[in-house]
C-alpha cells in the first residue's frame, strides 16, 4: 500500500467515524438521531427535520468557509470538503438509527460510505469489474467491510 492509498484510507476511516461518533461541535449521530425524534411527532418526520436542518448547515458551512476568499483558498476547499463528507456521514448515521439500525455494524458502515459517494457507488454496484475514476473512490470501495 502506498502513502497516497494509506492517505486516502485514513481519510474515509476518519469521516465516518467522525459522521457516526461526532467531533467538536458535531454531535454523534445517536445523539442527533435521539434529539430529532424528541421533537418529532414520527420517524419519519424526524427524518424530514434531520435532511432539512443538516442541508440548511451544510449550506452554511459551505458559506463560512468561504469568506476568506482567495487567500485562504487552498485551506478553505480541503476544510470545506471535509467537513461536508463529515456532516454527510453524521446525517445518514443518524437517519440509519432513527430507522432502528444499529450504527456501529458493517452493514450501516458499508450505507453510509455508498452515500457519500452517491452516484459513483451506484455505478460500481451495477458494473463491478468495471474501472472507477476517482482514486478517492476505488480506495472507498475498498474500505467497505463485509459484502453488499
Amino acid at each position: 500500500m502506498n502513502s497516497e492509498t494509506s492517505s486516502a484510507n485514513q481519510l474515509i476511516d476518519w469521516i465516518v467515524k467522525v459522521g457516526i461518533n461526532g467531533f467538536g461541535l458535531l454531535p454523534s449521530a445517536e445523539k442527533v438521531a435521539r434529539e430529532y425524534l424528541n421533537q418529532s411527532h414520527s420517524v419519519e418526520e424526524a427524518i424530514d427535520s434531520v435532511i432539512t436542518w443538516r442541508t440548511a448547515y451544510g449550506a452554511g458551512t459551505g458559506f463560512v468557509t468561504g469568506l476568506g476568499g482567495l487567500i485562504t483558498l487552498p485551506v478553505a476547499i480541503p476544510t470545506s470538503l471535509a467537513s461536508s463528507y463529515a456532516l454527510g456521514a453524521n446525517t445518514a448515521a443518524a437517519i440509519t438509527q432513527l430507522k432502528g439500525y444499529d450504527i456501529n455494524c458493517d452493514r450501516v458502515r458499508t450505507l453510509v460510505l455508498l452515500s457519500l459517494i452517491g452516484e459513483a457507488g451506484e455505478q460500481a454496484l451495477k458494473q463491478a469489474g468495471i474501472q472507477i475514476g476517482s482514486k478517492v473512490t476505488q480506495q472507498i470501495i475498498q474500505q467497505i467491510p463485509g459484502k453488499v
